[in-house]
């Protein structure tokens, strides 16, 4: 990543500088404010992050007496090893010399449009109790339900509690059958076929074989499930 540095001519700056006889004093808000856009930078962060600048080891950095002039400040942090919360190495450079250098701490936060639980959703129970919020998706796993997902072609695999986010490893797809779910089953020879009612004791998707339950003949049959609630036994 390439570098970014900061000119700063203490000339123009005196919003964010003080001077003390003939000594510049860089204040904690100007340091914070230079090294948090070095950081914006070099991570070439979207609108939805944000960085905050903590663990300074000083108030205020003076400019001796006679060094006055072209100041820099460089923020640097390793690309390579990026986490959350990461250690920027911070050098003060007048007129091309290092003047002092010290490491601070970044912590970067990103937020986005997340699907929540907005109710207890139970495992295997159709995604509707959910709304879209915007949370801090920092330390989320990659895996979480995003603004672009459709929740409601999806069950849940496990129990959910109001306020937790939706995990895209823990739904599936909802099945065209589901387990206890009334379903019409064709019996089907090559000259004729037969409909009766029956109730499904597995779920599955189509292509899936399930068994289902006739309670008027009291037997289990075996089927595939070709269509939505529609299963085909050959016989």
């Amino acid at each position: 990543m390439k570098k970014i540095f900061k000119t700063v001519f203490l000339i123009l700056v005196f919003s964010a500088l003080s001077f003390k006889a003939s000594a510049a004093v860089l204040n904690e808000k100007f340091l914070k404010a230079e090294i948090k856009k070095d950081v914006e930078e070099q991570l070439q962060l979207g609108k939805n992050t944000t960085v905050e600048i903590s663990d300074l080891p000083y108030q205020q950095i003076e400019i001796n007496e006679g060094k006055n002039g072209k100041v820099e400040i460089e923020a640097k942090i390793n690309n390579r090893f990026f986490n959350p919360i990461t250690i920027v190495r911070v050098s003060v450079i007048v007129n091309g010399e290092v003047y002092k250098s010290f490491v601070a701490q970044a912590k970067i936060n990103t937020y986005d449009k997340v699907w929540v639980a907005s109710d207890y959703i139970k495992r295997g129970e159709v995604l509707t109790n959910v709304a879209l919020e915007e949370k801090e998706t920092t330390y989320l796993p990659k895996t979480f339900a995003g603004k672009s997902f459709n929740p409601y072609k999806y069950v849940s695999k496990k129990n959910y509690k109001p306020g937790d986010v939706i995990d895209s490893n823990f739904i599936e797809n909802i099945p065209a059958i589901v387990k206890d779910s009334p379903v019409s089953v064709i019996f089907k020879t090559e000259t004729i076929s037969v409909t009766i009612q029956a109730i499904a004791l597995d779920k599955g998707s189509i292509g899936d074989y399930i068994k289902v339950r006739s309670k008027n003949y009291k037997k289990d049959y075996m089927g595939k499930i070709i269509s939505e609630n529609i299963v085909l036994v050959n016989i």
